[in-house]
């Protein structure tokens, strides 16, 4: 039998630091948690992004909110800008998973859920034009 390690991820993937805003909706009730206006995560930042994906790094989460986000029916509305880019990107995301970090309280991986086929290119694009994280 041979043995074979297989890569998990479809895209490539580099680091980054980027601020970003979102917004947290249930997709089985189509609307807002309660307290989950637009905001900011003070710190927040998005610490490396694929064409599928993010992860972000972020001291600004409730701890109650950790096992919702993680329930299946949560999506994120998410906006950033790519270096250079003076238009937003606007993909929905989906927690996948969420760790506790040493720096930040709180590592969360985020599928794209939904993204316009030309912020995707876009994505695509930038990773690669940079060097690929590990």
């Amino acid at each position: 039998m041979e043995n074979r390690t297989y890569n998990k991820r479809q895209h490539k993937r580099v680091a980054i630091e980027l601020t970003m805003s979102l917004v947290v909706f249930d997709a089985a009730s189509a609307g807002l948690i309660p307290g989950a206006e637009m905001i900011k995560l003070r710190s927040a930042e998005i610490n490396d992004m694929s064409a599928g994906g993010i992860r972000i790094h972020t001291n600004d989460l409730e701890d109650d909110w950790i096992s919702y986000l993680t329930n299946g029916t949560v999506l994120l509305a998410l906006r950033f800008h790519l270096p250079g880019c003076s238009v937003p990107l606007n993909p929905i995301g989906q927690v996948v998973w969420i760790k506790v970090a040493e720096r930040y309280k709180y590592v969360l991986g985020v599928r794209f859920a939904s993204i316009k086929k030309g912020d995707r290119e876009s994505i695509a694009q930038f990773v690669a034009s940079r060097e690929p994280s590990g």
